[in-house]
């Protein structure tokens, strides 16, 4: 497994967000092994399949295939198939806000998604980079 972003335990990835607490791990699973994880009950999750296939909590699920998971799928349980399987696994609080995609850009209402374009017409749709935490030496 990778930790792309988030924390597992004590293991902390280069990104976290503190606000909605995003986890997103990068997960390979052997033939017929199981990966199980506990998400929070607060979050938003779903896990995405891109390889392989196999099982989710006793669900088939083919490769390519995004299963939203609810608010009483607390406790995941993947078994992969004969090929072996690998997936993504992302979990976050929700943030309650409306939602307005256009193209690649995803805001919170039509205007945003003007200046967005504006911006980005500009060259100046980057102001301010991911906080990435810090390696200590």
């Amino acid at each position: 497994m990778k930790l792309l972003i988030g924390q597992l335990g004590d293991v902390c990835a280069p990104i976290i967000d503190d606000i909605t607490q995003v986890s997103y791990f990068d997960v390979e699973v052997n033939a017929g092994r199981h990966f199980q994880h506990q998400l929070p009950q607060e979050h938003n999750s779903f896990v995405y399949i891109f390889e392989g296939s196999g099982q989710l909590n006793g669900r088939a699920v083919p490769t390519d295939t995004l299963v939203a998971l609810g608010r009483a799928d607390v406790s995941m349980d993947f078994v992969a198939g004969e090929q072996g399987a690998r997936l993504i696994v992302t979990s976050g609080q929700p943030i309650g806000e409306p939602v307005v995609q256009y193209g690649p850009f995803v805001m919170n209402s039509r205007e945003e998604i003007n200046e967005a374009m504006a911006d980005f017409q500009a060259n100046n749709f980057v102001r301010d980079k991911a906080w990435m935490k810090k390696s200590r030496a």
